[in-house]
């Protein structure tokens, strides 16, 4: 059986702090990817802010994790916005193209 496969998204608000965030998101999805076994495919970062309507960057880690039938990994839910609504419709749509989407923070 093979490993699964990972594509790792991390977003972060417009700020001075914006680089370091999206470095330690990214670095605590790899380390949870390695902890669980799974093989890192995919990398994407987007400094945009969770309450914009949309987020392109999200949308590339989508078809990347589809094409390459991985999982989205992201640190919590709160990276995919900031409105419950609007989160779970982004789940709800990922679903649809049969993309399933993990949370490093609920797997503590």
């Amino acid at each position: 059986m093979s490993a699964k496969r990972a594509v790792i998204y991390a977003r972060s608000a417009t700020s001075e702090t914006q680089t370091a965030s999206l470095a330690t998101q990214t670095k605590r999805c790899r380390a949870w990817a390695k902890k669980v076994g799974m093989i890192v495919v995919g990398q994407y970062q987007e400094a945009k802010g969770g309450k914009s309507p949309s987020l392109p960057v999200l949308e590339q880690a989508v078809t990347s994790a589809r094409t390459q039938h991985a999982v989205v990994v992201c640190v919590d839910v709160s990276r995919l916005g900031r409105q419950s609504g609007t989160v779970d419709t982004r789940i709800e749509a990922m679903r649809q193209v049969g993309v399933t989407v993990v949370f490093v923070e609920a797997d503590q």
